[in-house]
């Protein structure tokens, strides 16, 4: 059920970061690609070797870090991507490492919402049909 969650992450920050660079369907066909094999994997890489902290703070400082370093490291990946086909110049690549900055930070807070909200739909009495 957490990669269906993950999935779901990605497609909303996919969305979410073609709306603000261009449009919807950028966001489907350029975006949700690399979030389906860059986060879902970091997300879980993340997840797996993270110490668990006794505080929710720390924690939560600690996978924002991660989620960050990705969304660098996403960047500069994506700066070497585009510029081996040149017609690249180095000033584009700032504006390239904050969008994934920002596509990061989007799949990550998205993950924590949806998480919360799996852990409160379990607790959530069902009516019993008669």
């Amino acid at each position: 059920m957490i990669f269906v969650l993950r999935l779901i992450a990605a497609f909303l920050s996919s969305t979410i970061a073609g709306v603000v660079v261009g449009d919807f369907l950028s966001g489907i066909f350029i975006f949700l690609p690399i979030f389906i094999l860059v986060a879902v994997p970091v997300s879980l890489f993340v997840d797996k070797f993270s110490k668990e902290r006794k505080s929710k703070q720390r924690m939560y400082i600690m996978k924002l870090f991660y989620y960050l370093i990705s969304g660098v490291l996403a960047g500069c990946l994506m700066t070497v991507m585009i510029s081996i086909g040149g017609d690249f110049t180095t000033v584009d690549m700032p504006s390239v490492v904050l969008i994934t900055l920002c596509c990061s930070m989007s799949y990550y807070h998205f993950l924590l919402l949806l998480k919360k909200w799996l852990k409160w739909y379990k607790n959530v009495p069902l009516p019993i049909s008669k």
